[in-house]
């Protein structure tokens, strides 16, 4: 499709007719399916596929489809690199991706995109302050509880708390919305589930990485889902890594801080 033309053709669709929703809901459908890509989502960057997708959002904040696709295109885009999640949040990004998340709450498809663009956003320091104003921690949360059977959703929600789950004062918060419990809730729910066990257990080792919280997740029972974790996915590194630091958490020397972030 690329090396068809199919890029520049889809963009021009999109960007000639910003009122339609059936056009924009297949044309950014459509870029987010090449994004996936990550070669390919360098030249939807160059493309104005930030600006198309901002674009849907505004002006089709009611239409679910565009929401959804739209979100897809900026979650894509923001996992490039730092200069494209930039481009992202100074196009308005953070707080868009914020507001559909808002807006479309029962909507697993808009949950699920849009809690990954806040997620990719939060890697690293630079925008985790703006994702945390914009609500992050809430959104995350109330995902969490309104999707418990979603895979998709309650993957991104755990890793956008455990991304948010960084600095001290980031991490109480996540704590203090109730995050321990709504990460252990989600690994014994999901036990099976890959993703979500390297969400949640990621989070947990951030979390217990600080002084402060170590012994609430050791009394959740955070050791005993680590374990649990090692002996059922062994083939799975991103588990493995992270169960493995959440006993090193708990394990620290006083003071010792083992937060870490991930996509």
């Amino acid at each position: 499709v690329v090396a068809a033309g199919g890029l520049p053709l889809a963009s021009k669709a999109v960007q000639n007719n910003p009122g339609h929703v059936g056009v924009q809901a297949s044309g950014l459908g459509m870029i987010g399916s090449i994004a996936r890509n990550v070669e390919h989502a360098a030249r939807v960057a160059l493309s104005g596929g930030v600006t198309m997708a901002v674009s849907g959002l505004q002006i089709h904040d009611g239409h679910e489809s565009v929401q959804e696709k739209a979100l897809e295109v900026l979650h894509r885009l923001a996992k490039v690199d730092a200069v494209a999640r930039s481009s992202v949040v100074d196009a308005g990004g953070i707080l868009l991706a914020a507001r559909a998340l808002q807006l479309h709450a029962t909507h697993s498809g808009v949950q699920d995109h849009g809690l990954r663009v806040l997620c990719n956003l939060a890697i690293g320091s630079i925008h985790t302050d703006q994702v945390v104003e914009a609500g992050g921690v809430a959104l995350a949360v109330a995902a969490l509880k309104n999707h418990s059977n979603d895979l998709g959703v309650q993957t991104n929600a755990l890793c956008l708390l455990r991304n948010l789950a960084y600095g001290p004062q980031d991490t109480t918060a996540v704590v203090a919305a109730d995050g321990i419990c709504l990460a252990i809730a989600a690994l014994k729910r999901h036990s099976g589930c890959e993703s979500v066990q390297r969400a949640g257990l990621g989070l947990l080792r951030n979390i217990a990485g600080l002084e402060a919280h170590t012994a609430t997740v050791e009394g959740c029972g955070g050791a005993a889902l680590a374990i649990e974790a090692l002996r059922a996915h062994q083939g799975h590194p991103g588990v493995v890594e992270c169960s493995l630091g959440l006993l090193k958490s708990l394990t620290a020397l006083k003071g010792e801080c083992t937060n870490e972030k991930g996509t």
